[in-house]
């Protein structure tokens, strides 16, 4: 269970970081600067991570775990799909909740970015559970 809550934590991390370089790429201003940019994003991003995707994302997998399928790409599918309506959730709620409206254009562009951080995360943790953690020593 202590090695589930620290691939999770991993993921979460690795993800906030990977999310904020691509959000700095996509809504690039060089008044800002990318560094500054990259910050900025990892400020929003890490605590939705942490205290909302963490939590969803094990709802998800207790979930999956409790449907039986067969087949790797039906369960790869209805993953991709549970996340991403995860994150379509997650990003219109923070958008309604920071700006106070609901304007069609930028809510269609908040559950675009809900889907990308959420399958950032999806994916990551994909590749993170083929790899072991105790194989590799941790700062601990």
């Amino acid at each position: 269970m202590e090695s589930e809550i620290k691939k999770r934590f991993l993921t979460a991390t690795l993800s906030v970081i990977l999310f904020a370089i691509i959000y700095s790429c996509i809504f690039y201003t060089p008044d800002f600067g990318f560094f500054w940019s990259v910050l900025f994003a990892s400020i929003f991003a890490g605590p939705i991570y942490y205290f909302i995707g963490i939590p969803i994302s094990l709802l998800i997998d207790i979930g999956m775990k409790n449907i039986e399928i067969k087949s790797k790409k039906v369960k790869y599918l209805l993953s991709f799909e549970m996340y991403s309506i995860a994150g379509i959730l997650a990003g219109v709620t923070f958008f309604i909740i920071s700006t106070q409206s609901f304007l069609i254009k930028e809510t269609i562009i908040s559950s675009t970015i809900g889907i990308i951080a959420s399958n950032i995360y999806f994916h990551l943790s994909l590749l993170l559970s083929k790899v072991k953690l105790n194989q590799y020593k941790m700062y601990t």
